[in-house]
C-alpha cells in the first residue's frame, strides 16, 4: 500500500539468530563495562600499577576536575553506561542475548587471535642483515603478573578499543569516504577504500602509540622500537579493526583483553609456534 512506512530494522532483528551480538556501539559499551570495572579495581587495589596510555588520553579532560583521582572517570563511565542502557531500552533491543553473543564471540576471537598473528607474521621477511625474533612476544614481562596487573591489562584493552577503533578508525573512515566521494569515486568503492584506510591507519597508530617517545608525552613509559614487536602490534591492530567492523566494539574489546592476558602469562609467539 502506497505511503505505508516500512520497518526494515524490526524485520531484520526478528530474523537474526538468537545470541547474535548486536553490532552497535551502545551494546559494545555495555558489554565492556566489566572490563572497565576490572581496570579500576586493578589500579585501586595496587596503586603501584601505571595507567593505560589510552585511558590517560581519553580521561585527560576529567583529570582537570579532580587530578590524580579516579572518581570522575568512574562516574563518567557509569553515566555513559546508563545512557547506553536507556538508548537500547528505547529501541527495544533484547539486550541479554546480544551480551551473551558478544562475550561468546569475544572469547572465541581472543583464543584465535594469537595463532592468527603467528600465521600472518610468517609472511614478513627480515631486512637484509637483520633477523626478526618472533619468539620474543610483544610486551611480555620478565615474570607472570599478579592478579591486579591482569585486571589492569584486561580493562586497558577496552580503553584502547575506544581510542583506536571507535575513535581513530571511525575518524579515518569518515575522512577517507568523504574525500573519495568528493572526488567522484563510486560510493561502493569509496566505502571499501575507507574501510581499508581506516583499519590499516588505526593499526599503524596503535603500534606507534606503544613506543616510548609517544608514551613519555603522557608521563608514562613505553617500549623501544623493535621491528618485530612493532609489526606484531600493527598486525594485532589490523585484526582487531576487522573484528570491530564485523562484530562491534564489545567483541573486539573482549578479544583484545584475552589476548593481553595470554601474552602477559607467557602465551607469546614462541609458545604458539
Amino acid at each position: 500500500m502506497a505511503g505505508r512506512p516500512r520497518r526494515p530494522n524490526r524485520d531484520r532483528e526478528a530474523s537474526d539468530p538468537p545470541g547474535e551480538p548486536e553490532p552497535s556501539l551502545a551494546v559494545g559499551f555495555v558489554a565492556s563495562l566489566p572490563l572497565f570495572a576490572a581496570y579500576e579495581c586493578g589500579l585501586l587495589l595496587d596503586p603501584s600499577l601505571r595507567r593505560n596510555g589510552a585511558e590517560a588520553c581519553l580521561s585527560f579532560p576529567l583529570s582537570l576536575v579532580d587530578p590524580g583521582h579516579a572518581w570522575p572517570r568512574i562516574l563518567g563511565l557509569l553515566a555513559v553506561g546508563l545512557l547506553a542502557l536507556l538508548h537500547l531500552r528505547r529501541k527495544g533491543v533484547d539486550l541479554w542475548p546480544s551480551l551473551r553473543g558478544t562475550l561468546g564471540y569475544g572469547v572465541l576471537a581472543g583464543l584465535l587471535l594469537g595463532p592468527a598473528l603467528v600465521l600472518l607474521s610468517g609472511f614478513f621477511e627480515a631486512p637484509p642483515g637483520q633477523a626478526l625474533h618472533w619468539d620474543v612476544p610483544a610486551g611480555l614481562p620478565a615474570s607472570p603478573p599478579g592478579l591486579f596487573a591482569v585486571l589492569r591489562l584486561m580493562g586497558g584493552a577496552a580503553w584502547e578499543e575506544i581510542l583506536f577503533r571507535v575513535g581513530f578508525l571511525g575518524l579515518l573512515y569518515l575522512l577517507a569516504f568523504r574525500s573519495a566521494t568528493f572526488l567522484g569515486v563510486r560510493a561502493s568503492f569509496a566505502r571499501l577504500l575507507a574501510e581499508l584506510l581506516g583499519i590499516l591507519g588505526s593499526a599503524f597508530l596503535f603500534g606507534t602509540f606503544h613506543l616510548d617517545p609517544v608514551q613519555r608525552n603522557l608521563g608514562l613509559s613505553g617500549e623501544p622500537f623493535a621491528l618485530e614487536v612493532f609489526l606484531w602490534r600493527v598486525l594485532a591492530g589490523t585484526l582487531l579493526g576487522g573484528l570491530f567492523r564485523w562484530k562491534g566494539m564489545g567483541v573486539a574489546a573482549w578479544a583484545h583483553a584475552l589476548l593481553n592476558v595470554g601474552l602477559a602469562l607467557g602465551a607469546g609467539p614462541g609458545v604458539f609456534r
